[in-house]
């Protein structure tokens, strides 16, 4: 293993205590492939893949097309404006996601999640199944 440095030129802490990444997202599979450089946050107090709010929209209609985001999806305002759908969501998610960054020495790191991974299973007041999207608008 390469001797421990400082914090290589592409990592650094965010002010908010948070690493962040210079690297690029991918959502493949879907209508069309969301391919671009994103500063990747590595936040260990939220288990969310956190989307810039300017990017939330498009980048979640890349992964459930054909209108099944907005049909299916919606704000839950009393638990923090958190986007929860319904369960029917996961059988319409066309996509997957990747996210790759470079280390300090070269090499790429490309890590996918994987479809059944994106969605998790709660139950609503009235008892019924709902899926939380593990992608959310970043606040």
């Amino acid at each position: 293993l390469p001797e421990a440095k400082a914090l290589p030129p592409q990592v650094h802490l965010h002010h908010r205590g948070m690493w962040v990444v210079k690297g690029r997202v991918k959502a493949l599979g879907g209508l069309t492939t969301w391919d671009g450089p994103a500063q990747i946050a590595l936040e260990t107090s939220t288990s969310y893949m956190l989307v810039p709010p300017f990017r939330y929209l498009p980048f979640m209609r890349n992964l459930l097309p054909n209108g099944a985001f907005d049909l299916l999806c919606g704000v839950d305002k009393i638990n923090k404006g958190i986007v929860i759908c319904s369960c029917e969501a996961r059988d319409k998610l066309v996509a997957r996601i990747s996210l790759a960054f470079t280390d300090d020495w070269g090499a790429t790191h490309s890590f996918e999640l994987r479809k059944e991974d994106l969605f998790e299973t709660v139950t609503g007041k009235h008892g019924e199944q709902l899926c939380v999207p593990q992608v959310q608008q970043r606040p």
